[in-house]
């Protein structure tokens, strides 16, 4: 899934109309977005300048200096016409808060992925943590390599789909 990139106070207009079924948009100030790279995209909300009240919300997948590449109509909403001047702005929308994580039933990590061998970012050893319950589900495929204390796991080491898992608690 891509990254999710944000600004503070992205606030720009329309400097052309678009239709419904147009993949982008060329608005007045687009280094208020946030500069994005592969792998990367933003929510939009377009909302008439008439009355404030009709919205769309988009998914921007690119942006070259003030146009935006745009997946209309992201969000449970519907893509629509848009005038000259209407606003282009990036607020917190459902689509985008739903993309972290929450705790529930106090479970806090519902799933965990990594490619092995771990690495980080200027050659140091990566370090992960982890919060409250991971639920069973999720150890049971590592059988006597790990178990679940209270506030912990211990992963004891071994083999696993050929990669080799060292032990310690998390």
């Amino acid at each position: 899934m891509p990254i999710l990139k944000f600004a503070n106070n992205a606030l720009s207009t329309l400097v052309l109309p678009i239709s419904p079924n147009t993949p982008v948009c060329r608005v007045k100030s687009g280094d208020v977005f946030p500069a994005i790279g592969t792998d990367e995209e933003f929510y939009i909300t377009f909302t008439d300048k008439a009355t404030g009240l009709i919205n769309e919300i988009a998914l921007c997948t690119a942006r070259l200096g003030d146009v935006l590449t745009i997946v209309r109509g992201v969000d449970n909403t519907i893509a629509k016409p848009w005038a000259i001047g209407d606003y282009v702005n990036m607020y917190p929308t459902a689509g985008t808060l739903d993309r972290f994580l929450q705790s529930v039933n106090g479970n806090v990590v519902t799933e965990v992925t990594a490619s092995l061998p771990l690495t980080s970012s200027g050659g140091q050893t990566p370090n992960i943590a982890l919060t409250g319950q991971i639920p069973a589900s999720q150890i049971e495929g590592l059988g006597t390599m790990a178990y679940q204390n209270a506030n912990s796991v211990t992963i004891t080491g071994g083999t696993l789909n050929g990669a080799e898992i060292g032990g310690g608690t998390f």
